[in-house]
């Protein structure tokens, strides 16, 4: 089962849309390393209109490192060591994306 598919249809959309640049899609605990936070960035636009596609990704990015900055995960997980982020895309990515 993909990512995706473990939500509900309704809240899948909402989850899916990159132009929420200022929230954080998903955070959770490592089940196998409690110190480590995972942060989940989903995106579910299509590539149709790319430059804007890439700002986007670029500002959903940078809040989440901001939110990484000012250490605002110690509210909730306290004992955290590690982060990694994820970004997991609906369509498959163009190659200025990979760049």
């Amino acid at each position: 089962m993909g990512i995706f598919d473990k939500f509900k249809k309704k809240n899948k959309q909402e989850l899916l849309n990159i132009e929420k640049t200022n929230t954080i899609d998903g955070l959770a605990i490592d089940n196998e390393n409690n110190k480590k936070l995972l942060m989940l960035l989903a995106d579910g636009m299509d590539w149709s209109d790319e430059y804007n596609h890439l700002l986007l990704l670029q500002e959903k990015i940078n809040n989440y490192i901001a939110y990484i900055e000012s250490k605002q995960y110690l509210e909730k997980y306290e004992d955290i060591e590690l982060i990694d982020i994820q970004i997991k895309f609906l369509f498959k990515e163009t190659d200025n994306c990979e760049k």
